[in-house]
Order: structure tokens, then sequence, then C-alpha cells
């Protein structure tokens, strides 16, 4: 059970960023805090591992797009 919730979690996360519209990452943000919280509650550490990578790949993801917002903004 264990193995197939972080499946899940990981794989829909790991979709949802690679989409890469803002939407989409912040459903995966709302994603990893949830199975930041199961994986808490249930003694998930893989889970935890996990979730800490896909944060570090929205943070990327945002941090190259916030130059393209300014300029188009200008």
């Amino acid at each position: 059970f264990k193995e197939k919730l972080v499946e899940c979690i990981v794989y829909t996360a790991q979709e949802l960023i690679a989409r890469g519209r803002s939407v989409d990452l912040d459903y995966a943000e709302e994603l990893l805090k949830y199975g930041e919280d199961v994986g808490k509650r249930l003694s998930i550490g893989e889970l935890d591992f996990h979730v800490n990578l896909l944060r570090n790949r929205i943070s990327e993801k945002r941090e190259r797009r916030r130059p393209r917002e300014v300029e188009s903004k200008q």
C-alpha cells in the first residue's frame, strides 16, 4: 500500500511539473503538501525524500520563468 501511494503521488506531481503551467505547479504543490502530511502520519521516509526533490524542481521552474514574466509585462 505505501509503495503504491508513494508512486501515485510522485508520478502525478512529476507530470504536473513537466507541464510547467502556473496552475499545474500550484496543483503539484498542493499534492506535495498532502504527500508530506501523509508521509509523516504513516512514517514513509521515501515519500518525504521525493517531496523535497520535487519542491526543488518547482522552485527551479518558477525561477526560470520569472525573467520571462517580467519582460512580458514591460
